[in-house]
């Protein structure tokens, strides 16, 4: 039966031509734009390496201060990160997993063997339970220790490697980081060497990681340094539904906190942000407060172009074909055809020619997918480049076939009311409708 209604939508489109390229064209273009879009998301929201824990990592960026009054300090407005005194107090939250502390380490000027090098590195301070939360592939030496994040050491990724070394096995060769005429700078040790990261990645696109207090700054008894430090924080939670309690009970703890830092400098107010995200707020740099819902609603009109509008432009053609099947339905019906029957081969009709669309959007989609991952990370991200991301990525199968089942869904329904109008026509009115 099945293969009868194939033979059936193949001579129908032999016998409409220009009927199927339009509809053929606009299911390709339709369903490529729209995987495109979805493809560019999932770059940035699904697991993969080393990000694996994405869907259950919380991210905190920095604090806003609007209005510290007292304490030597009269209207102060500035932000920062955490400080040291603060981490004790989110240590026994429920539903973390494990937490990893961040530090920014600004590269002025690399130095190997006497010689400078003229290479742009992107670098951060991590301490030992980064690589539990973000699971690295060491090619060569492992990842400092708890006990070795005072000592200047580094793990670098194989790219750096081979554009400093020209090889990979490298551990135990010195580079000196930020040395100048008045400074010493930093010199540091290789322990590592790591797998790349695709630049795609959040978190973890650095070609050098240090551990947590190479650039250690002391501060000094004052009430700002209390406030705020320089810890930026990774949270993985237990589980999904974990992640906004915990965002919550880190928010309450730390309006604790504060309060006695105030209390003991004598402060009267402070007024403050906490910048603490879900890693789809993060991406889609939403207000911490925001929901799905939020974001979707920016992205309505969007999928309405893209899906639906094709969608009511096809439901109109195939109402127009369907009028002047008028007299082959009443044909049908004359001879014992049921309207169910007739109404199923419409519908096989119409999954035939979405299908060869959806095999053309296929391809296409990935034609386009490079432009839109890269336009989608600078309007989310603020910076456009050259983006490299992972294949898992790109040609995921859960992308393509949620794609394809919205597009099916949507071209059934704007088949099914012009065949549901057509078919309820008695059959006198069908097989005079061409006389």
């Amino acid at each position: 039966m099945i293969r009868n209604y194939i033979t059936q939508a193949i001579t129908m489109m032999r016998q409409h031509k220009l009927f199927t390229a339009i509809y053929i064209a606009g299911t390709a273009i339709s369903l490529a734009l729209a995987m495109a879009l979805f493809i560019a998301f999932n770059v940035q929201l699904a697991p993969a390496y080393p990000e694996y824990c994405r869907e259950r990592l919380i991210y905190f960026e920095y604090i806003i201060c609007h209005d510290l009054i007292g304490g030597g300090y009269s209207h102060l407005s500035t932000a920062g990160e955490l400080p040291d005194e603060f981490i004790p107090f989110i240590e026994d939250i429920d539903g973390i997993k494990q937490f990893s502390l961040r530090r920014n380490f600004y590269l002025e000027n690399t130095l190997i063997d006497g010689e400078w090098v003229d290479m742009r590195l992107h670098s951060t301070c991590v301490d030992d339970k980064f690589w539990k939360i973000f699971n690295f592939k060491f090619i060569h030496g492992a990842p400092f220790t708890k006990e070795e994040l005072h000592d200047a050491k580094i793990v670098i990724t194989a790219s750096t490697a081979k554009a400093l070394f020209a090889r990979t096995d490298v551990v135990g060769r010195r580079i000196s980081f930020n040395k100048t005429a008045d400074s010493e700078g930093v010199e540091a040790t290789i322990v590592g060497v790591v797998e790349d990261v695709p630049d795609c990645m959040t978190y973890t696109t650095h070609n050098i990681f240090f551990t947590l207090h190479t650039n250690n700054i002391k501060p000094n008894d004052d009430v700002q340094f209390e406030l705020m430090g320089e810890n930026q924080l990774f949270i993985e939670a237990e589980d999904i539904a974990s992640v906004e309690t915990i965002k919550k009970e880190f928010k309450e703890r730390y309006a604790r906190y504060s309060k006695e830092v105030m209390q003991r400098h004598n402060c009267t107010e402070y007024k403050y942000d906490i910048d603490i995200y879900s890693h789809w707020q993060f991406v889609f740099n939403c207000e911490p407060g925001d929901t799905v819902w939020d974001v979707f609603k920016n992205y309505f009109y969007v999928f309405l172009a893209l899906l639906f509008i094709p969608a009511l432009n096809l439901s109109g053609m195939i109402s127009s074909r369907m009028k002047s099947r008028l007299s082959e339905i009443g044909v049908r019906k004359a001879y014992g055809a049921t309207s169910a029957r007739i109404l199923w081969q419409v519908l096989w009709e119409n999954l035939f020619l979405t299908f060869l669309g959806a095999l053309i959007g296929l391809v296409l989609s990935y034609l386009l997918s490079d432009l839109f991952i890269k336009e989608i990370i600078a309007m989310h991200q603020g910076w456009i480049d050259e983006c490299e991301y992972s294949a898992a990525l790109l040609y995921s199968p859960r992308v393509f076939v949620t794609t394809l089942l919205l597009c099916f869904v949507l071209n059934i329904v704007s088949a099914l009311l012009p065949a549901v109008i057509a078919l309820r026509k008695n059959i006198v009115h069908s097989l005079y409708n061409k006389r």
